[in-house]
């Protein structure tokens, strides 16, 4: 007797996963802000502080860009494991 594999999706462990790539984007982005503004903050004027500025603050706007791209990713699942649900209740 040849075995059965389950192939497909899980709506709502897809749905879970995406939620938590969204929730954990959120949290990520906002402690890099935090951390930016905390910088950028920083009162004191020259080479010095655009060194630092260019160093730290630059490289973490950067990664801005990945955290959209994960809560994006998260936002997908989140409407693939919705359309699962209306199809299959179809």
């Amino acid at each position: 007797m040849a075995e059965s594999t389950f192939k497909g999706m899980s709506p709502a462990a897809v749905k879970n996963s995406g939620q938590s790539l969204t929730d954990a984007a959120q949290s990520i982005g906002q402690a890099l802000e935090s951390a930016i503004d905390a910088m950028e903050a920083i009162e004191w004027i020259g080479e010095d502080r655009e060194h630092f500025i260019t160093t730290y603050c630059v490289p973490l706007s950067e990664e801005l860009t990945l955290v959209e791209e994960l809560r994006t990713l998260g936002q997908h699942l989140v409407t693939e494991a919705d359309q699962q649900l209306t199809a299959s209740a179809a």
